[in-house]
């Protein structure tokens, strides 16, 4: 039978310098600390106490309010580029010694039954150590362990109060948060405690008038604030040209990396300047610039749009032509040219661009409705026009509905609502119902829609019946009904 494979991990090497028995809400039966996650702007976050991703996890991965990794108020972590500790080298036993041991991927040395892993690096802030053994067979055993790595002491300075509440049966009692002395108000106290960078112990201490003291305490950990890089400036460029390639320049902060629509342009060095040349193609060509430090950490983006103009511009509609007939009027007529400096006209009147698209509401008659499109680009090319015939028809119309107005519906039983509605184009009709602004079921083609109250719909209930076509709009009729119970049938 194959060995089953134990690992132990000493905690002597982890630099963890505080009580592992310090957990919040730990009580001694009389008093009882409780912790506010709190954000790195110093605000309190209330109404949950469980560890999860976006606070972190507790010291000892077994409690769920104890330390919590706080964030800051973009939701990004603390920075990766913090000074990084010694490497750590992290002992412990195996019962197997030809058993291979990792630990965080740092192959372990044995010697009989104890294991080393030297140069095991972890950042500051909450890591988590992992041991895994292997044995010949292939069987795995595995031990981890939450740890924070405190930052250097020099960085360890002063952030914001954090507000450290909880509740206790003595009302005479003191309380003392941090050696300070905290207000009470119906059996919960509250001390204002300032938080510095790095990790904080906060220890609570209460002594009834006899001088009995009982105290507990949970850790905080507060990363560094994060400092984005500056904003990169670019260079004047053209805003049109004939050319098929552009030099990009500018200026950026020292230890950045240029980034160009999201593919690194230049490695990150510590020059102030920074250029790079560019292919261009006909049309738009736009760029998006941001700079990034060593930590992955990006700056706000620097845009530039190069328009390269040789020929006329080129109009595409999506799903490729505009539609052959609709019932909206004015019609919202749209599409995109291959540059956003093109005057695109429809109909001899001119469009309102952004960016490639252009749009505008186009007037149309009942029946066919002539539309040409012209485009001219910034140096003056012209495109052949194009031209389109667009139908404008007619949405469908309700005639009549019966049930109608003010009747009286049972809980329970169901009523058909038989429709009659006219399409003056002839098109196919489809129908639904709304309970108020919500839909009674989906489109159908029947005109009889079925509609079953339910016990908590008793009372005026604003009904109505919508028809369309497949040509856009569409047309509504609203009831008022009464849901009532059913009238008792007596013997």
């Amino acid at each position: 039978m194959p060995k089953k494979l134990k690992t132990y991990l000493l905690f002597g090497y982890c630099l963890l310098s505080w009580a592992a028995a310090c957990f919040a809400q730990a009580t001694n039966g009389a008093y009882t600390l409780s912790q506010e996650s709190i954000t790195s702007a110093g605000g309190p976050v209330t109404g949950t106490y469980s560890a999860n991703t976006s606070l972190g996890l507790a010291i000892g991965g077994k409690t769920t309010n104890g330390a919590y990794t706080l964030i800051n108020p973009t939701g990004q972590p603390a920075s990766a580029a913090l000074p990084a500790p010694n490497p750590l080298t992290v002992t412990g036993t195996i019962n197997d010694p030809s058993a291979t041991v990792t630990v965080n991927g740092v192959t372990a040395a044995i010697t009989d039954s104890t294991y080393t892993a030297t140069g095991v690096t972890l950042p500051p802030g909450p890591n988590t150590l992992t041991v895994i053994a292997k044995d010949a067979a292939g069987n795995q055993a595995s031990h981890f362990v939450h740890v924070y790595q405190e930052i250097p002491q020099h960085l360890k300075t002063p952030r914001f109060t954090c507000p450290v509440q909880g509740t206790i049966d003595d009302g005479q009692a003191s309380i003392v948060v941090n050696g300070i002395a905290a207000t009470k108000l119906s059996g919960t106290y509250r001390a204002d405690v300032l938080l510095k960078n790095g990790v904080n112990t906060l220890t609570t201490l209460a002594t009834d008038v006899a001088g009995n003291q009982t105290s507990s305490c949970v850790h905080v950990y507060v990363p560094l604030p994060v400092q984005l890089p500056a904003l990169p400036t670019i260079a004047a460029t053209p805003g049109v040209t004939t050319t098929l390639s552009a030099s990009l320049s500018g200026t950026k902060t020292k230890g950045t990396s240029i980034w160009i629509n999201g593919v690194e342009a230049v490695a990150q060095n510590d020059q102030l300047t920074w250029s790079v040349t560019r292919s261009l193609t006909e049309g738009d060509n736009e760029f998006t610039v941001i700079t990034k430090n060593s930590s992955g950490f990006s700056s706000a983006a620097a845009w530039r749009n190069i328009i390269v103009d040789n020929q006329p511009p080129v109009i595409t509609f999506a799903p490729g032509q505009p539609p052959v007939k609709t019932n909206l009027n004015p019609f919202p007529f749209q599409g995109n040219a291959d540059d956003s400096g093109s005057v695109v006209k429809v109909n001899n009147l001119t469009t309102t661009r952004t960016g490639r698209g252009f749009q505008i509401p186009l007037n149309l008659v009942f029946g066919s409705n002539a539309v040409r499109v012209t485009a001219t680009s910034p140096n003056g090319y012209v495109m052949v026009p194009k031209d389109y015939t667009i139908i404008l028809g007619h949405m469908p119309v309700i005639q009549t509905v019966a049930p109608g107005d003010g009747t009286k519906l049972f809980i329970g039983t169901a009523v058909s609502f038989a429709i009659s509605a006219n399409d003056a184009d002839q098109d196919p009709i489809q129908y639904r119902l709304l309970l108020g602004a919500n839909p009674i079921g989906n489109w159908q083609t029947s005109a009889t829609l079925v509609w079953t109250p339910a016990g908590t719909q008793s009372g005026l209930q604003p009904v109505s019946v919508e028809v369309k076509d497949d040509f856009g709009g569409s047309n509504k009729k609203d009831l008022e009904t009464y849901v009532i119970h059913a009238p008792v049938q007596h013997p």
